[in-house]
Order: C-alpha cells, then structure tokens, then sequence
C-alpha cells in the first residue's frame, strides 16, 4: 500500500505548486504521512538518496542564517524568519528520499494539468482586464511576478521535452498536447509582464541550446526571438515600460527604474555591515535610514532589494553572500554534469531551470519565494532520482 500512496501524494504536491502554497504544503505534507506510513510498514526510505551536492551547501547557507540573524540590527525579528531557510533544507530530504523511494516516474501529467490550469486563469485574467479597459497582468492565484517565475520553469520543461522527446512524447497526442502546453505557457508569461522571468526563460533555453550540439546552430535565431519578445512584453503595458521610462526626458519620478534605488540601498547596508550584514529579514527595518524618498503606491518603506544577491549582501553580508553564491554554484554545476552525462529531457529541463534561476535572482529575491524556489529544487532533484535510477539501471547490465 505504501508505494501506491506515494505517487497521488506526489501527484497532489505537483497539481499544487502552480496554484497555491497552501495545497502545495498539504502535498508535501501527505508525502511526509506516506513515508512515515512505510517505515512503520518495515520498508525503510531511500536514506541515502539525501547525500548528494546540495547537501552540505544548504546546511552552510542555514548555518550563516542563523550567525546573521543573531547579529543583525534586530534579532528578535530575524529569528521570526529563520524557519523559512530551515524549510529548504526539511524539504530538500524529504522530496530527495520521497522521490528515490517512489517506484514510478515524475506523475508529469499533475504538474501538467497545474502548469496549465493557471495559464488558463491567468491568460482569461489578463484578456478580461483588456476587454474591460482596464489592464491586468496574468497572475492566476499567486503575484505576477510568482506566477511568471513558474511559468518560466513550466515553459523550460516543454520545451526541453520538446527538444528532446521520450519515447511517450515523441509523437501524436502527447506530443500535441506538449505543444498546447508550451502555448499556454508562453501566452501567461508575456501576458503576465514579468520581465525577469521571461530574460531567464531565454537564458535557460539558450543554454539548453547550446548544450545540445546539432541545435546549436538555432540560438541566434532563438536569441533574436526572444529579443523581440521582451521588447513586445515591455511595451504592452505602457505604465510598466523600462523602455519608455528609460528614454523619458522628465524629471516626474519613474517607478519602473526604482530598483536602482533598491540596488543602491542594499549596497549600502552591506558595505555598513560588510561581515554579516543587517540580519536576516531586516532589510525592511534599516531601509529608512538610506532612503527616505518617494515610494510605489506610498508606501513608508520597502522590504525587497529585488536582487538576491544585493538582498544577502545586505542582510547577511560577504559570508551569507559567499553561502549563497557556494549553493547556487552547486545546484547549476551538478546539473550541467547530469546533462553532460545523459541529455535526456528531464536532465536538459533542470540544468535549463538552474540557468534560469540564477539570471531570474538578478531582478527579483526568487529564492526567498516558496512557490518559485519550491517548484526549482523539485525539478532538480526529480532529475537527480531519474539520473541516479538510470546510472543503477546501467550499471546492473554490466
């Protein structure tokens, strides 16, 4: 009974992490049931299955979380959050054991339906606005910027799939059906006008491309695509255009270019605090004592550098930055080894989301979003199970 619950548990985590971080955590949790149900049952997890790269990364980034929450301007409120870096470990082990232990592949049709459930609401969202004279930016059930951050990732896999078919998609209805996915997903991301996203989802599939010898000679003509796609997402929405706020002459302040402020801040907090920086989740309460300006909608402060590489630096100085910097390095090199080893689709999908990740991180604080990193780690370490599965296979023919 164990290995038959595992897979709906698995399947419910995967139809969630599209839509919502409240179904997403009861997945997750009814994974966790289901192991603890087999180890009562006499069948133990695949233990060391959690042994791998990301292992001791996640344990240092953790470690300098807490060292930078303690001495940071205001502990009290950082030890508040410390919780939020403790989960990616807990589920790094949990989906890392979860998935080695499950006998049956990915159930990509639950993250599938999900992927495409939210386009479609986002997609009517978005036409509806337009219709009604008043424009709205593709979310479905999260923010813009979440939801276009997943789209990337869901994009990244069709594509790659595409690119690269199994032996079920490499033809009639499922390939079709990849096809349709792919549309929707492209469709919610542009209407969704999430620029970061959409630069990373270029730079995803470009490294994608370029991994792959005999589609290599197709990434200018997929670069200047994605060019004009961007150009075409920035200008859709007038008020929300870099571009046109780039080249305004107007001294009226421009929200769009705000982020060099953010940048600036942040830069600033850490160079004050070089070591260990503010504390974690403290950028928010030392905002105000660099920037006393204008803000969106009002607002008497900011909590977000959107860069995660300023934001730590910030927060969590030289030593969270390097923790960081050593665990994205990490994750984006064993899955360029995966991919080198065995350029299936699922290997090629998580070294295309890594990529992607990291240029993501440049304009927003991805990995501190829980649907966006959540859905990342869960690609990666669904490639990892399937490339260790295959590398047992290969070695028991021998």
């Amino acid at each position: 009974m164990g290995p038959a619950l595992l897979t709906p548990a698995l399947s419910l985590f995967c139809l969630a992490l599209p839509l919502s971080i409240a179904g997403a955590n009861i997945g997750w949790a009814l994974v966790l049931a289901v192991m603890l149900y087999r180890l009562r049952l006499g069948k133990p997890p695949a233990w060391t299955a959690a042994r791998g790269a990301l292992e001791t990364p996640l344990w240092a980034y953790l470690a300098v979380a807490l060292l930078t929450a303690l001495l940071g301007v205001d502990p009290a409120r950082s030890l508040r959050s410390i919780n939020q870096e403790a989960h990616k470990v807990w589920l790094y082990y949990l989906l890392s054991i979860a998935l080695a232990s499950s006998s049956s592949r990915l159930p990509l049709g639950a993250l599938a339906a999900g992927f495409a459930l939210a386009s479609l609401t986002g997609i009517a969202q978005a036409l509806t606005g337009t219709l009604s004279g008043a424009p709205v930016r593709a979310h479905a059930f999260v923010h813009p910027v979440t939801f276009g951050e997943q789209a990337a990732v869901g994009l990244l896999g069709a594509f790659c799939f595409l690119l690269s078919p199994s032996r079920e998609t490499a033809s009639g209805r499922p390939r079709r059906l990849l096809w349709g996915l792919a549309a929707l997903l492209g469709a919610g991301l542009l209407l969704s006008n999430t620029r970061g996203a959409a630069l990373a989802a270029a730079a995803g599939a470009l490294a994608v491309l370029w991994l792959a010898p005999h589609w290599r000679r197709w990434s200018a003509a997929a670069l200047l695509a994605c060019a004009l796609a961007f150009v075409a997402m920035d200008l859709s929405h007038s008020d929300r255009s870099i571009l046109n706020e780039a080249l305004t002459k107007s001294s009226v302040e421009r929200p769009q270019l705000m982020r060099l402020t953010f940048w600036s801040v942040a830069l600033r907090m850490g160079l004050d605090h070089p070591w260990t920086g503010v504390g974690l989740n403290n950028y928010r309460t030392a905002f105000n004592r660099y920037y006393q300006g204008p803000l969106e909608g009002g607002a008497k402060d900011w909590g977000d550098a959107h860069n995660i590489y300023l934001h730590q630096f910030a927060e969590r100085g030289l030593l969270g930055t390097a923790a960081l910097l050593w665990l994205l390095f990490v994750f984006w090199r064993r899955s360029l080894a995966r991919a080198r080893e065995r350029p299936g689709a699922e290997n090629l999908w998580a070294y295309g989301t890594a990529t992607a990740f990291l240029v993501m991180n440049l304009t927003e604080t991805a990995f501190q979003t829980e649907l966006a990193w959540m859905l990342v780690f869960f690609v990666w370490l669904w490639a990892e199970a399937a490339h260790r599965r295959k590398a047992d296979v290969h070695d028991d023919t021998l």
